[in-house]
């Protein structure tokens, strides 16, 4: 057997054993996947419509006439949003349209119950999304499927400045029914081929870049968009890392905008017409907006990451800091949190002139709640993208050469911690954040924060621990100190 054969049987062998330590040890992580008896049982007991609908239902406008436009990655089964740009009489609009899930939720119900306690979507990486809502409601709610004449929404639309491209106070926030023709719905890649040819795209770059100048102004988080995290993608169990294009990431940002927007609206809504009732997302990071404005991008990451600094859901608004926002609260993804249902229930109860759904005392315990799932959710994914980052690495030592620069973060005399935050693949650099912990009480540190570089010749995959997949960087850690 030659050696170009031996080398492909061992790497198919150890990409087989990546597989098998994933589903060892990283997808039960997430929980188990939906099971479709028990969905359609919980579904069926749900009283339909719920108390809010019954009255929604005689104020939903008729937006199918519109031409409503949906922007997702490729394979999404849950877009909940989608946009349309149109003028009328010399204006110029921006209507954000919001799936509505709530729509098919009885809140007295198993149903909701479940929701509640799974709080979002996983999405584990190369395996089926493990979702918060059951199919039944999926397929009448998400904007991606065509199984229904018209999809139920909530629109936020903004009156835009034709000068500056800003929102002016002319928003309008309604009850609606709207259809995604075929034709308008684009994966990112395929909107970032028709941006200069669109001219919905093009002015809804306008409108993106002026909405991130005017928070540029308030926040140096803004400049986070500007790292480029490698996250490995799969194409039919291949492993590899996607390149993307520059107007692939201003679609990218143009939708993450349009998404600052809608949140930040409907918290001030929520702050200014229900008591204060709400779930809002805050963040307090006073320390970076104190720092030099001219700070890059990673530097802002590190003194994130140094800082313990993290976004948490309240049920007391406050500020949040990186988005430069000083109400907010997530309202734009229904189908894949329960914290945008609550939003979305009760401005359905203030529009309905019915009673909030919870108590102020019921939203705090629900807040917590979600906080700790969210938190967790993050975690995992962390060990999700260091797993697979390990694996990549181990596909390209084939034919690449590899390098890691990394950092020591702390040292408590028994456990050592590194930050792995850029890998060179034959000196081309991506960034990554890889937490990469190692138990060791005979090291002798003395300097942190200094970035490290060194070869990388083999990997494994982890399981419990990190210490033994990058042997490289566990005997240089070893020798070293």
């Amino acid at each position: 057997m030659n050696l170009f054969k031996k080398l492909k049987i061992n790497y198919v062998m150890l990409s087989c054993n990546f597989e098998e330590k994933y589903k060892n040890h990283i997808l039960p992580k997430y929980g188990k996947f939906r099971n479709i008896t028990d969905d359609e049982i919980m579904f069926s007991k749900s009283v339909l419509p719920n108390k809010f609908d019954k009255i929604i239902d005689t104020m939903r406008v008729d937006l199918t006439h519109l031409d409503i436009i949906s922007i997702d990655p490729s394979g999404c089964s849950d877009a909940d949003d989608a946009f349309s740009i149109y003028s009328i009489e010399d204006k110029l609009y921006l209507a954000i349209h919001i799936a509505d899930p709530t729509y098919y939720i009885d809140l007295e119900s198993d149903l909701w119950k479940d929701i509640l306690n799974r709080a979002i979507t996983h999405y584990p990486s190369n395996n089926y999304p493990i979702h918060m809502m059951p199919n039944q409601i999926l397929e009448k709610s998400s904007l991606m499927t065509d199984n229904v004449e018209f999809k139920n929404a909530i629109t936020v639309t903004f009156e835009i400045n034709l000068e500056t491209f800003l929102p002016t106070n002319n928003i309008k926030l309604e009850f609606t029914k709207i259809k995604v023709k075929k034709e308008n719905k684009f994966t990112y890649l395929e909107a970032s081929l028709n941006l200069h040819s669109n001219e919905i795209f093009y002015l809804g770059s306008l409108i993106s870049k002026s909405l991130k100048n005017k928070r540029s102004q308030k926040t140096i988080g803004t400049k986070l968009s500007e790292i480029d995290i490698l996250i490995p993608s799969f194409d039919n169990n291949n492993i590899f890392i996607k390149n993307t294009d520059i107007n692939e990431k201003i679609m990218k940002e143009m939708i993450g905008e349009f998404a600052i927007l809608t949140n930040s609206f409907i918290g001030f809504f929520i702050k200014n017409n229900m008591n204060g009732l709400g779930i809002y997302r805050t963040c307090e990071a006073s320390s970076i907006l104190s720092s030099d404005t001219n700070i890059c991008a990673i530097d802002i990451l590190n003194k994130i990451i140094e800082e313990g600094i993290k976004a948490e859901y309240s049920s007391n608004d406050s500020v949040h800091d990186l988005v430069g926002i000083n109400l907010y609260c997530h309202f734009t993804s229904p189908i894949r949190r329960v914290t945008d249902c609550i939003c979305h229930f009760l401005i359905k109860a203030y529009y309905t002139n019915l009673d909030y759904p919870w108590t102020e005392n019921e939203l705090t315990k629900i807040s917590k709640s979600c906080l700790l799932k969210s938190k967790k959710e993050k975690s995992i994914q962390y060990d999700d993208n260091k797993f697979r980052i390990i694996q990549l690495i181990d596909k390209l030592l084939l034919n690449n050469k590899v390098k890691i620069s990394f950092r020591i973060n702390s040292y408590t005399g028994l456990f050592l911690n590194c930050i792995i935050n850029k890998i060179y693949i034959n000196d081309k650099e991506y960034n990554t954040h890889l937490s990469y912990t190692l138990r060791n009480n005979k090291l002798n540190i003395d300097e942190f924060k200094k970035d490290y570089i060194i070869e990388i010749n083999n990997v494994l995959p982890f399981e419990k621990f990190d210490g033994g997949c990058i042997p490289d960087l566990d005997n240089f850690i070893n020798l070293s100190f």
